[in-house]
């Protein structure tokens, strides 16, 4: 007990150690990553196709009260709970951009991008969308745009982070950005088909650096909105997960303590357990064997009275047809050797079986052809006389009758 509580005390030493001497990383370069969009994106996507931001404080207004979507009637109104998720998407884009702001406002004729759920008929070139945008533009500039989401899809819908993830994937195609392959090398709302994690607030430094570079602007992170909170947040959750690591180190060394004399107390008891379990495999073992045998012993026993049975049966179809067929000889030869046939318990039957199956299929040749070829005879009568007569189809002769 006391070795460990020392091993204990060396390793939250050689941590504050670590911590104290070891300096810090010099700060690195930073890297303000560029986009080649044409290659990122496979669909959706027009270069210079974007909303004029060149003021520096682009404010676009949108809307969810509209009655009509472009070509198709709302189906029904946003919930207040998805009407809030709606208000987050919008949000995480207006967070990653300095020069472009969203505003909502009730008056959807007024709004220049409106959302809602249709009955979505205009994506049947998309089968199986529930999402779909379009957007127009006032030269080379965007200036409208509608986001229609499939009233019929309740099952991805009625999911908080499914929901957001949506609007903010069909939202960043109305700013610009176009759609992405699925892919492991980072994680984005432009992904089509749809990845997890869904509907990131905020969304991933990737997403935040293509919108920021569509948009002109830095995709250095150091200058993101927000970015010394979240370099902020990020420290402190970093210096709370080290603290909380500590502490557990600490409670599963003190639990390794309690165990190791829990151990001792169990040993022998565990010890008499694994005797006892081993008397009982050894028992179970040799029940199983026995079952086993049993089971291989009634296989064959059953294989031999099946054997048996379908022998006596064909010694008796042999005795029925030597009386329908008198004149066939070589019937009492196929029951000679018949009753030669060797059918011993717990030898290889095989050729028992073969022998009897061909038999078999012999006979049912064979009393097609004898029906055929059996000579029957009659007797005939004339007045006194009488007349026998021997043939396959047997007649009596002309004047005579047959005798009943």
């Amino acid at each position: 007990m006391g070795v460990r509580s020392k091993i204990t005390g060396v390793i939250l030493l050689s941590l504050v150690c670590i911590n104290t001497f070891i300096p810090q990383q010099q700060a690195r370069a930073e890297v303000c990553p560029v986009y080649n969009f044409q290659s990122i994106f496979f669909e959706e996507y027009s270069a210079g196709k974007t909303w004029d931001n060149r003021s520096g404080n682009r404010s676009i207004t949108w809307s969810a009260n509209a009655s009509v979507i472009d070509d198709e009637s709302v189906s029904r109104s946003f919930t207040p709970e998805e009407l809030e998720w709606t208000r987050s998407a919008f949000q995480s884009w207006d967070d990653a951009l300095d020069t472009v702001k969203f505003s909502e406002i009730s008056q959807s004729t007024q709004a220049e991008i409106v959302i809602g759920f249709v009955a979505l008929t205009s994506a049947a070139n998309q089968p199986g969308a529930i999402g779909y945008w379009n957007a127009w533009l006032s030269g080379s500039w965007r200036n409208r745009a509608t986001i229609k989401l499939k009233v019929g899809s309740t099952k991805w819908f009625s999911v908080k982070s499914q929901f957001i993830h949506a609007v903010q994937h069909e939202l960043g195609n109305v700013l610009g950005l176009g759609d992405i392959k699925p892919t492991n090398d980072f994680a984005s709302t432009q992904e089509d088909s749809w990845q997890p994690p869904y509907g990131p607030i905020p969304l991933s430094e990737y997403d935040t650096g293509m919108i920021r570079q569509l948009y002109v602007e830095s995709t250095c992170p150091s200058t993101f909105p927000n970015a010394a909170a979240n370099a902020a947040a990020q420290l402190k959750a970093k210096q709370e997960a080290e603290l909380r690591a500590a502490a557990e180190l600490k409670a599963k060394l003190e639990a390794a303590e309690a165990a190791a004399k829990v151990a001792a107390e169990l040993k022998a008891k565990q010890e008499a357990e694994a005797k006892a379990a081993a008397e009982l495999i050894a028992k179970q073992e040799a029940e199983a064997k026995a079952i086993a045998e049993a089971a291989a012993q009634k296989v064959i026993q059953d294989d031999f009275n099946a054997v048996t049975s379908s022998y006596q049966k064909l010694l008796l179809r042999i005795y029925v047809l030597k009386i329908k067929f008198p004149r066939v000889s070589n019937l009492l030869g196929i029951e000679e050797k018949l009753l030669r046939l060797p059918i011993i318990l717990g030898n290889d039957l095989s050729t028992a079986k073969y022998n009897i199956q061909s038999v078999n299929d012999y006979l049912d040749t064979s009393e097609k052809v004898w029906e055929k070829t059996q000579k029957t005879t009659i007797t005939c009568v004339k007045g006194k006389l009488s007349k026998k007569v021997t043939s396959i189809k047997p007649k009596c002769p002309s004047g005579y009758k047959l005798k009943k």
